[in-house]
């Protein structure tokens, strides 16, 4: 099946799914590849930055796409026309997408960029695959606009590395009347992986030098008379902040000169290879490396049953997909392309 990675762990019991899924996939890809890059209506730079490039390998891209799907359907227990799916943080739209065209009965986009949104359904419209709802705006706004519809699953591929607060998210999308009952929450950003951590460590470096310039802006439209070595500092020590908490932090620093950070909790303070740097404008971190067992724990708090799931490797890493499959979590960590938080709840949350 060239739409499923080869020898990944898939859910024995729904065989028909990954055919279904396989099927779909290879549908929307002869409509994508048959429109091109010209096809879909959307903003030029996003086109050029984003769809040209998934196009390349679109291939590769559904077969990501098909892997989340199938899993996040066989977790819910339904029959696929009865599942209402959650495509959160959905970028170019392709996971939902390719559910709805494996016939999930309700699908609901969710991005909190517009330009994506707009780029999500071009490229659906053009597929013949739309979703049912498209919602821009944060998990707050996802909530209000869900209100008390009952959602089965949420999905997301390299969502939850780029959210500022975690343990925030966790908390308003847990505590919702529309919370999903199944979560499927995937990521590249890999800790385990060395291969991963020699790729990305330099890419966070990178960032971090436009970020720390973004913070000596911010730092120094609050205090303009500071020395070089007390702008170094605060930049340095403010490297996991935010431009409130920045600002917060310096006007203290001029008041008494006594550097006060806030305490940080959780995923916000989780840091293990002092890398970890965020756009102090827009709360974006950059590849924010985690600890997934971390994540898991935090939502058996809210009753979920919570587990790892190691994702299988593509192309010809894929011959490592055996090992990821009988190895324990753990272990399989530092083989794995990316890794799921897969997440199921008995009964939805009662007010």
């Amino acid at each position: 099946m060239q739409f499923i990675y080869r020898y990944a762990h898939l859910p024995a019991k729904r065989k028909e799914l990954v055919i279904e899924a396989n099927a779909a996939a290879a549908r929307v890809h002869d409509r994508l590849i048959s429109a091109g890059v010209p096809g879909p209506q959307m903003d030029e730079y996003y086109r050029a930055r984003f769809y040209k490039r998934d196009l390349q390998n679109l291939v590769g891209k559904l077969r990501n796409c098909t892997y989340h799907v199938v899993w996040a359907v066989a977790d819910s227990h339904k029959a696929v026309n009865d599942v209402s799916l959650v495509d959160h943080g959905g970028g170019l739209g392709l996971i939902g997408l390719l559910a709805k065209e494996m016939g999930v009965g309700r699908v609901i986009y969710n991005d909190i960029d517009p330009k994506f949104v707009q780029a999500a359904q071009g490229i659906a419209r053009m597929a013949g695959a739309e979703a049912d709802q498209y919602i821009v705006g944060d998990v707050d706004c996802l909530v209000e606009t869900l209100g008390d519809d009952e959602i089965d699953v949420l999905v997301s591929y390299d969502v939850l590395e780029h959210i500022y607060d975690l343990d925030e998210f966790f908390a308003t999308l847990c505590s919702a009347r529309c919370c999903p009952r199944v979560l499927c929450m995937s990521s590249g950003a890999n800790m385990f992986n060395p291969r991963y951590l020699h790729h990305v460590i330099p890419i966070q470096r990178g960032r971090e030098l436009l970020n720390c310039c973004k913070r000596i802006a911010i730092i120094r439209d609050c205090i303009s008379d500071l020395t070089e070595e007390e702008l170094v500092l605060l930049c340095r020590k403010t490297r996991l902040l935010v431009r409130s908490e920045i600002q917060s932090v310096t006007k203290r620093y001029l008041d008494d000169k006594k550097m006060v950070l806030p305490q940080k909790m959780g995923a916000n303070a989780y840091d293990p290879f002092r890398s970890n740097t965020v756009d102090p404008e827009t709360g974006w971190w950059a590849e924010h490396l985690l600890n997934p067992f971390y994540l898991a724990e935090q939502l058996r708090k809210y009753g979920f049953t919570a587990m790892i799931r190691p994702g299988p490797q593509d192309g010809r890493s894929a011959i490592l997909n055996p090992l990821i499959r009988i190895a324990g979590a753990t272990v399989s960590l530092f083989f794995a392309g990316f890794y799921t938080v897969s997440a199921v709840r008995a009964h939805s949350i009662q007010h």
